[in-house]
C-alpha cells in the first residue's frame, strides 16, 4: 500500500519548529522569524522583520559575520554548518549573549537569494555537560581518596 502524499503548508511547518528559524534577504535584512526565534531571542516577529540581521548578534561579531554571510552568498555550496572553527554567539533582546549551534542554507529563486538560518541555543546543554564533568571529577577524587585510605589501612 502506497502512503498518501499530502501537500504541507511550509510556513506552518517551519512555524512549529522549536529551534529558531530566521531568513534574511540578500541585504541581510530579516524576512522570516518563527515562533522558536521569538522564544530564543525574546523579540516579537513584528519587531525584527525588515531589520538588519546584526541586531541578533553581539556587536563585536556583527562586521565579521556580515562578511561571512556575504561570502556564503557567493559560494557554490547551498548549505553549511556555522561555527565549525569557532563558537557561534548570538544576542537576545535583553542584551544577554548565548552560545549557539547554527546552520545556514540558501534558496535561489528568480535570481534572488534568501538565506535561512537554523539556530539552537546550547546554553542549557553546556550547563548540564559542565555539571556532569564536575560530578565525574568529584567521583574520581572520592574514589582516589577511598583507595588511598584502603592502602594506608593495609
Amino acid at each position: 500500500m502506497t502512503p498518501t502524499v499530502r501537500l504541507i503548508d511550509m510556513n506552518r511547518l517551519i512555524e512549529v519548529v522549536a529551534d529558531a528559524v530566521v531568513a534574511i534577504d540578500h541585504t541581510q535584512r530579516i524576512v522570516f522569524f518563527n515562533a522558536g526565534a521569538e522564544d530564543v531571542f525574546g523579540y516579537r516577529r513584528d519587531e525584527v522583520l525588515g531589520q538588519p540581521l546584526h541586531m541578533l548578534l553581539p556587536e563585536r561579531f556583527a562586521r565579521s559575520h556580515h562578511h561571512h554571510v556575504a561570502g556564503f552568498m557567493d559560494a557554490p555550496e547551498m548549505s553549511r554548518l556555522m561555527g565549525q572553527r569557532q563558537t557561534i554567539y548570538a544576542r537576545r533582546q535583553n542584551g544577554q549573549e548565548f552560545r549557539a549551534e547554527a546552520s545556514i542554507s540558501k534558496i535561489i529563486q528568480d535570481d534572488d537569494q534568501i538565506m535561512v538560518v537554523l539556530l539552537r541555543d546550547i546554553t542549557e546543554r553546556e550547563t548540564m555537560q559542565g555539571e556532569l564533568r564536575h560530578q565525574a571529577e568529584q567521583i574520581a577524587v572520592s574514589n582516589e581518596r577511598s583507595r588511598l585510605a584502603r592502602d594506608l589501612h593495609d
